[in-house]
Order: C-alpha cells, then sequence, then structure tokens
C-alpha cells in the first residue's frame, strides 16, 4: 500500500517518520534481537518494540535508551524527538505551550495503555494488587473482563511494569496475542527472543506443545531465581475469533497450559463474552480452576486518578466542573474506559493553555458523541470514491461474530492495492486515532468503533454476509499464492460463484490478489467444463460404438452383460459404502469422499443418506456440549438458533443463517429448569422445573431469555404443548387414580390456558382425564390417545366433549402417535396391520380420517414443520420419509446410527436440518439440503483421497477426485 506524499507533514506523518528512523537505526546496528536490546537499555523489550512502532510518540527517555543501545547520536535524537513533539502539538486545535513536557497528550485515546505509558496510567491498583498476589500462589491466571473495561492496560501498563520492577531481571515479561496462527506466531515471537531460526522453531513446536515451555526456560538467564518469567497473553479470545483451525487453537491452549511451570508464569487477558469458549475445553478449565479473575469496573476513586493523574503528571489540571461532570458520565458504565479516553483527548486537543474545560469536553460531544464526531468528521472531509473505500477498509478490520458480537482483526498491508486513494483513506483514519498503524498492518485502534459509530454499525448489518464471502475469499486467496497457486486449492461450484456475485456487486471490495485468484478459478472452470463435453463425446461414441456390437451379439447376450455388470456396479456401490461408514470414526474426510463416489455412482435413499451422515460428521458444530442423560432440544421460530437444554443450561448454537451450525454458547436461564417447549407461532418458550412450576419466557432476544410470567401447578408436569393457530398452551400433570374393579388407572389433569398476552396467562379450560395428551394438529384440535388405543379430537375450550366420528368412519387406534402442525396429518403406530405398523391418516376431514398409506416399522419421531417429511427411527438408523404425496411416500434418505442412541430429534424451522442428542453427551446436526452437504463434504475433503487409496477401496473405477 502507497504512503502518503511527502509534501504534506501530516500528525501520522510524522509518527512513522520517527518510528522508521528508530527502526533503521537498529538495522544498522545488525538487527539486534529486542531481547538483548532490552539488557542495554534497561527498558522491556515491549516497551521498546512499542517505541518503534509508530503508534504514538515514546517519551524521551524511552528513545534515548533505544538510540544509545543502538549506538546513535543521543544529542541528534533529542532534537528530532523535540522537533516531532513540537508538530504533533502544534497540529492540535488549541492554544497550549510548545515544549517537552507538555508534547504527548496524557490520555492514549481509543487505544490502550502499553508499557511505555506505565507513569499515565492511573486507578487499577486494586486490580494490579489483586493479580500480583495471586501470581504468588499460582502459576496460571486468566483475566476475565467485558470489552472496554481496561484489560489490556491493566496486563501491561501495570501488571507488566510491576513485575519487571518486582523481579529486577531484564527480559522478565513477554507479552503475545494469539493471532490467525498461533503456532507460527509463537515461533516468530520466540525467535525474537531467542536468536533462533523462526522456521526450525515451528517445525519444533509442532511437534509437541511442550516444546514451548522448555525453549522459554531456555531463555531465561542463569540463574533464574522466582518469580522468573511472566507471558502475557493479551487478547487471548482471538483464538476464537481469527484462529479457525481446531488442531491450532487445541494446540495452543496445550502449549500454554504446558509452559507455567518452574521459572513461568502465565496470565491470559480474555474478553468476558468468551468465557463459554474457554469451557470447551478440558484443559484450559482445569488449569485456570480458582485461578479466574474478573476485572471489575472502576469506583467512582479510581475513575478519579485515573482522569486527574495523567493530567497532572503532563503539567495539566482540570476544571473541578469537567472533573464532576466525567465520574458522572462514567461511573457504572460497562466498557466506557475507551470512550472516556477518546473524549479527554480530544478534550486535551481544545484545552485552554494548560487547563482541560467543561466547554471543550461539551465541544466534542462527551463520553457518547466523542467518537462519533470524529468519525463522522474524517468521513465527511473524504470524497466520493474515499467514503466507499473506507468502507471496505473498515469492514476488513473486523471478525463478524456471534449474535453480532463483532471483534477487530488485524489486517496486514499487503491485503490492499497499492492505490494512492486507499492510502490517503487508511492514514486520515490513523490520524483520528480510528486505526493504528504498525510496520506491516491496520488495526481498530477498539471495538468502541464499532459499538458507537451508527455507520459503521450498518456497514456491517447490511454487507453481513457479502463480507463472509469476501473473509474466506480473502483467506483462500492467501493459502492459494502460499501454495504456489496449485491449482488445487481454486474455488469451484458454489464457492466460486457466490465470490463471482461479490466481484460485481462490490468490485472494490476485491484487491489483486483475490481478482487473481478468481480469474484463475473461472479458468479452471472453464478448461474442466471443456474437459467434460470432451469427455461426455467419447463416452456417447463409445456406448454408440457397443450398443452396435451388442445389437449384432443378439438381446440375449446384451441382457446377460447388462445383469452382470449391474451385478457388479451393486456390489462395487455396496462395499463403498460399507467401507464409508466404518471409516466415519477414524477418517472422516476419506468417508466422505468415498460417500461422494457411491452418490455419483448411484443417487439414491441409501448413499443420500450416507453423504448427509459423512457431511455430519465433519461439520465443525457437531461436537460436545456437555449435555446430559435429559436433554430437550428446540429450534428458535427465527431459524437462527438452536437451544439444548441439560441439566439446568441452556445451550444456544448458533446457524447464522445457513445450514452449517457455528459457535455455541451458553445462556442465562432460570435455574432448576428440567424441561422446554418453543412455540412455533412467536418467539415463546416454556419451561417448568421439577415442582410443577411453569415459567414463560419471551425470545424475542435470542440470547437473552426474558421471564414474562409463572404459572403454578400441583404436581410436576407430564407435558407442555402449544397450539399452532391460536395463542393455546396445553399443560397436563398427575391428578390421582381412577378405582375401579378391574383395577387403578392413573388420571391426569389437562389445563388449556390463554397465552394471547404471556405476562398474564389465563386459565380457559381444565378437566381430569385417563387419556394421554399428544398435543395440537394442524387445525387447533387437541389430540389425545385412550388407554384402549382409540385416537380422539377435542375442541380445545371445551376438551372434556371429544368431537365424534362420523358414523361409519374407520376408527384410528394406535400404540404411538405422531401429529403433523401444518398438515391435517397423523401417523400411528402399532395399528395391527400385518403388512406395516406405521399408518399415515389424512384427517383434512376430522370427522373422518382416512388410512392414506402404510410405512415400514419403526417408531414415528418427528415430522418437519411443513409436513413433507417423516422421521422414522428403530435401533439402527433413522429412515427420512417425504410424505408430501400421501398416496406415493418414498424414502428420501436412510442415517445410520454411529454411537450409542439418539433422542430429541428436532427439526429446524425451515425443515432443511435435523438436530438429535447423541448420548452420552454430543450434539448431531444433520442437513438435509444434499447439495450443500455436498459442498461441505467438498470443502472439507482434506487429505484428497490418493491413488493408493482409491486402488485399495474402489479399484474397478479409474482415479479421480471426487470433489472435481
Amino acid at each position: 500500500m502507497a504512503r502518503p506524499e511527502r509534501p504534506v507533514a501530516t500528525e501520522d506523518a510524522v509518527l512513522t517518520e520517527f518510528a522508521e528512523g528508530l527502526r533503521e537505526l537498529r538495522r544498522r546496528s545488525g538487527a539486534v534481537p529486542y531481547r538483548v536490546l532490552s539488557a542495554r537499555a534497561h527498558y522491556s523489550a515491549a516497551a521498546l518494540s512499542e517505541a518503534a512502532g509508530g503508534r504514538k510518540l515514546p517519551t524521551l527517555p524511552v528513545t534515548l535508551a533505544y538510540v544509545s543501545a543502538c549506538g546513535g547520536d543521543a544529542g541528534e535524537w533529542e532534537r528530532r524527538w523535540r522537533a516531532a513533539a513540537a508538530h504533533l502539538v502544534s497540529g492540535g486545535d488549541h492554544a497550549g505551550p510548545v515544549d517537552g513536557s507538555a508534547a504527548a497528550s496524557p490520555y492514549p485515546g481509543l487505544v490502550a495503555f502499553h508499557e511505555g505509558d506505565a507513569d499515565l496510567f492511573f486507578g487499577r491498583d486494586r486490580a494490579v494488587d489483586d493479580l500480583l498476589d495471586r501470581l504468588t500462589r499460582r502459576r496460571f491466571l486468566g483475566l476475565f473482563g467485558a470489552s472496554g473495561s481496561g484489560k489490556t492496560s491493566v496486563l501491561r501498563a501495570g501488571l507488566a511494569t510491576r513485575w519487571a520492577t518486582r523481579t529486577g531481571t531484564e527480559g522478565v515479561v513477554s507479552v503475545l496475542t494469539p493471532g490467525a496462527r498461533p503456532a507460527e506466531k509463537c515461533a516468530v515471537w520466540l525467535a525474537g527472543r531467542s536468536g533462533d531460526s523462526p522456521v526450525r522453531l515451528l517445525e519444533e513446536l509442532r511437534a509437541d506443545p511442550a516444546n514451548l515451555g522448555i525453549r522459554l526456560r531456555s531463555t531465561l538467564p542463569e540463574p533464574c531465581a522466582e518469580p522468573g518469567l511472566l507471558l502475557i497473553v493479551d487478547q487471548f479470545e482471538e483464538v476464537f475469533t481469527l484462529c479457525d483451525d481446531d488442531v491450532q487453537r487445541a494446540w495452543f491452549i496445550r502449549a500454554l497450559v504446558s509452559a507455567a511451570g518452574e521459572g513461568v508464569r502465565v496470565v491470559l487477558g480474555v474478553r468476558a463474552d468468551f468465557y463459554g469458549h474457554c469451557g470447551l475445553h478440558g484443559d484450559l478449565v482445569e488449569a485456570l480452576q480458582d485461578g479466574q479473575v474478573l476485572l471489575a469496573p472502576m469506583t467512582p476513586d479510581e475513575l478519579r486518578q485515573a482522569v486527574t493523574k495523567p493530567a497532572t503528571a503532563r503539567g495539566y489540571r482540570l476544571e473541578p466542573e469537567l472533573m464532576a461532570r466525567v465520574i458522572a458520565d462514567a461511573a457504572g458504565r460497562a466498557g466506557s474506559l475507551p470512550l472516556l479516553s477518546h473524549a479527554l483527548l480530544e478534550t486535551w486537543r481544545r484545552r485552554r493553555g494548560m487547563t482541560l474545560t467543561l466547554g471543550g469536553y461539551e465541544t466534542v460531544g462527551g463520553i457518547d458523541q466523542a467518537i462519533v464526531r470524529t468519525a463522522e468528521a474524517v468521513y465527511a472531509q473524504l470524497g466520493d470514491r474515499q467514503r466507499g473505500i473506507a468502507m471496505d477498509i473498515l469492514t476488513r478490520l473486523v471478525v463478524l461474530g456471534e449474535g453480532g458480537a463483532d471483534t477487530k482483526r488485524h489486517v496486514r498491508l499487503d491485503e490492499w492495492d497499492d492505490d494512492k486513494d486507499t492510502a490517503a483513506v487508511v492514514h486520515a483514519l490513523a490520524r483520528a486515532r480510528l486505526v493504528t498503524l504498525d510496520h506491516d498492518g491496520v488495526d481498530l485502534a477498539h471495538e468502541a468503533v464499532i459499538t458507537q459509530w451508527a455507520r459503521f454499525r450498518a456497514w456491517l448489518t447490511d454487507n453481513r454476509e457479502n463480507l463472509r464471502v469476501h473473509r474466506q475469499l480473502v483467506d483462500a486467496a492467501r493459502t492459494w499464492e502460499d501454495l504456489d497457486r496449485d491449482p488445487a486449492a481454486l474455488y469451484r461450484g458454489t464457492l466460486l460463484a457466490r465470490a463471482c456475485q461479490l466481484r460485481a456487486s462490490r468490485p472494490n471490495l476485491i484487491a489483486a490478489r483475490e481478482a487473481r485468484f478468481l480469474a484463475a478459478a473461472e479458468d479452471a472452470h472453464s478448461a474442466a467444463k471443456r474437459t467434460t463435453r470432451r469427455r461426455r463425446r467419447r463416452i456417447v461414441i463409445a456406448l454408440a460404438s457397443l450398443i452396435a456390437v451388442l445389437a449384432t451379439a443378439g438381446v440375449y447376450v446384451a441382457r446377460l452383460a447388462r445383469e452382470s455388470a449391474d451385478n457388479r456396479t451393486a456390489a462395487m456401490l455396496e462395499r463403498v459404502m460399507a467401507d464409508a461408514r466404518n471409516l466415519r470414526a477414524s477418517d472422516p474426510a476419506l468417508a466422505g469422499q468415498l460417500a461422494l463416489v457411491a452418490y455419483e455412482i448411484a443417487p439414491s435413499h441409501q448413499t443420500r443418506g450416507l453423504v448427509l451422515d459423512a457431511a455430519a460428521d465433519v461439520n465443525f458444530g457437531n461436537g460436545s456440549f456437555g449435555l446430559g442423560d435429559r436433554t430437550w432440544i428446540g429450534f428458535h421460530p427465527g431459524g437462527r438458533w438452536m437451544y439444548a437444554l441439560s441439566g439446568g443450561v441452556l445451550t444456544a448454537v448458533d446457524f447464522e443463517g445457513t445450514s452449517v451450525p457455528g459457535g455455541a454458547q451458553s445462556v442465562d436461564f432460570p435455574a432448576g429448569i428440567e424441561a422446554m417447549v418453543i412455540d412455533s407461532r412467536g418467539p415463546l418458550l416454556a419451561a417448568t422445573d421439577n415442582t410443577g412450576t411453569v415459567r414463560l419466557l419471551s425470545i424475542a432476544d435470542p440470547l437473552r431469555p426474558r421471564s414474562l410470567s409463572t404459572i403454578a401447578t400441583k404436581h410436576p408436569l407430564v407435558g407442555i404443548s402449544f397450539s399452532p393457530v391460536a395463542p393455546l398452551m396445553a399443560l397436563t400433570y398427575p391428578d390421582g387414580w381412577d378405582e375401579d374393579p378391574g383395577g387403578s388407572t392413573s388420571l391426569d389433569r389437562l389445563t388449556i390456558v390463554d397465552v394471547s398476552d404471556p405476562s398474564h396467562p389465563v386459565e380457559r379450560a381444565a378437566f381430569t382425564t385417563a387419556d394421554l395428551p399428544y398435543g395440537f394438529d394442524a387445525g387447533g384440535d387437541l389430540v389425545t390417545l385412550d388407554r384402549g388405543g382409540n385416537v380422539r379430537l377435542r375442541d380445545p375450550l371445551h376438551p372434556d366433549r371429544p368431537r365424534e366420528p362420523a358414523p361409519g368412519a374407520e376408527p384410528v387406534w394406535a400404540q404411538d402417535l405422531l401429529v403433523a402442525r401444518t398438515r391435517r396429518l397423523m401417523a400411528t403406530a402399532g395399528t395391527g396391520d400385518p403388512a406395516s405398523n406405521i399408518t399415515l391418516w389424512d384427517t383434512s376431514d376430522p370427522a373422518r380420517p382416512r388410512p392414506a398409506a402404510h410405512l415400514p416399522g419403526g417408531r414415528p419421531t418427528a415430522f418437519s414443520p411443513d409436513g413433507r417429511l417423516l422421521a422414522v427411527t428403530d435401533d439402527e438408523r433413522i429412515n427420512l420419509w417425504d410424505v408430501a404425496d400421501l398416496a406415493n411416500p418414498h424414502l428420501f434418505a436412510v442415517l445410520r446410527k454411529r454411537s450409542d442412541t439418539w433422542t430429541g430429534l428436532s427439526f429446524n424451522a425451515n425443515g432443511t436440518g435435523m438436530a438429535s442428542r447423541l448420548t452420552p453427551d454430543q450434539l448431531r446436526y444433520w442437513s438435509l439440503d444434499v447439495s450443500a452437504a455436498v459442498n461441505q463434504l467438498c470443502q472439507r475433503a482434506h487429505p484428497r483421497i490418493t491413488e493408493d487409496q482409491w486402488a485399495r477401496y474402489i479399484p474397478e473405477l479409474e482415479y479421480r477426485l471426487p470433489c472435481e
């Protein structure tokens, strides 16, 4: 990316030139590692690296220490520092003096305090003291705090500085962030400490995560007395937001846990909303046991110190009215620290002499409007083309998260083209401190820019799917070039079509590397189509020749050959399917490719089910969620979220509007809940506990269920169901026994509740019955089954009077019953029919149910929301029947179990997917869109099937890659 033109001495240009001069000085001195430089300068390696980063002007003592350690001219650099400081001050909108002591702002704005800012960092002594005290007893800690609570500042300007001061040993603090590739980041970081080759270190680290701790200890001075090295892993949540490689993520966690030991202590800085993600990793849970520190909000007194003492240290003062206003605005507000710091920075720029005034604070908009006004002012100064570039730049700097919880990401400069307008926009954003620049990339200054700037949030909301497609495209293009433009890494099929559509709609978003990648992919696609057409012509010619030969040989010989070929194909297909099933647990990638071959040979319900099973195996959403034996599963009516309730804990799994489930998180839920039912008509959830209390909760916000009301019953509930056509709910609970000469029959109390106002539910009807309730049908009738197996339809407002069947109507009898909610359709099991034990009933006329079809045995378990698919289960499989045409139902797919049994089968809101709990504790999701399943298998077909594997499993066919 091009640098701005030199004639304009912008604030950012001054910082960049000053930092580049320091880096050049270090290069001329032999590129001394920062660890060695730290020992010479008597400042931490992080503080020296920060000085040469160009983010801000370092203090004069740090600058001179850096210069002296590199053998530079201290006098010359002091003059350069004072000139830079004077320019930075004169560039502000104020009348402040231009001298060294007042050159730098006492407030960093949106960026965090770092080691070089320790003399300006106040108000967090309590948190830093707590961390230091815990580190005397533990070697592994996690500091959890909300976004904007100041975790980075506490760790770097507070803990790191105090640790170095306490130990009195150089190089005893190191700071690391995970990034997208934690293993490579660790190797480069270790190379800076030890001077070894990053390539050799990477191989060593990948071989065994424990080598990280071994290597770290080898860099410590001898002898290394306690407390030793402190390793701070800042922004640990990047291992979940930026790293999409499960293997690297698990490696990094094991490496950090094993590194904490003799001579090394590890502290993680983690955003609090990623606490649940940490809980999914057993090693991390065990290491953090009793080692979790929650960063509390600042007290008013701590806020006062954080605001006044930095100004005092730089020779400034605050008006008393300003101090009172700032404390009133910031106290008790979560995540307000970066907003406060930015507002104070802008107030400092508008100071009157050496005084920061309330008028200046109000001019910039205070905490609530300072960022917005700064951002909008920058945006207004840009031209039309540059505004489009600004949108593309800023949206690139964001990782789209779950539920809109977006986070910032580091973007390398080579992601953008070498374009004058792009460079101008980047530096305009940097001058306003909305982004920060370092030697190789760009970052958002803070995630508060996302949350506070409405225009930015609108860009992210309106372009969310495009941004996901673009993020995948950037990664794919970089991987393609890293693999020397290997054709196997090119897009094809749906991925290529989506990327080309993005290029057509957002051409400015596509940089040169992505454009080259797409052009190569389109060329390869065109070549593949030409090859396919040639192959088809050869096949047609060969078939024509074969037909002529067979016609000559006679019909009988042709029939024998055809039957023999069919038998060989059937045998081969059966063997490939069996191999694919056997490999599901040990090698899911190979199993998926064999399933694709089988489906291509003969598309059928068996091979279709094999593909859906294989896609479920490689689907990253299928995993352990700590589920227990009693688990309820249901989908939010909006379709995006699936809920799993187990052991009183509600887990939400994000589908992000696609058929592929993403991350999961725990959702706050009332204690003691044992069961739940979701109303498909609207965002309402009914939950029960073991006392019989029913809670109604609004799930309009899927991740924040809100209690609306409670209903008390006499006993624990047997069942809850919602009507699909009216705001009614049926509750059933035990109500004694009916004694008669033949014995005792248990009775249930069935109550109909009106939930049109769920905050004030009203009982509409109630009666005691020996029938078993099965919920509501598509017409709104309540369906029950009496002890004799007779199915009854009841008016929900008069449930004590079952509807009488029409004269001559065939009685419906069942041992098990399933009711469709959007079609007048029922499935019964145990009808006594010798040819079948499942009957489909057309109940379009409720008075005359009509048997429409019979299906092979099993248990009818779930209808899809549209009533098109029926899931029938037994001990070994799920048979998915397409019953759209009741006169001709046919098998859509056969899904086979992989381990133990499944329970809680549920379709998603639009019927394109299905979920179940697999014992002991796994959640399983099947996409029922075969095209999507094929694409998922192809995207995860790594490593590709080899020629040796092909010869072993499919020797009858010529080798080829299934996804090409």
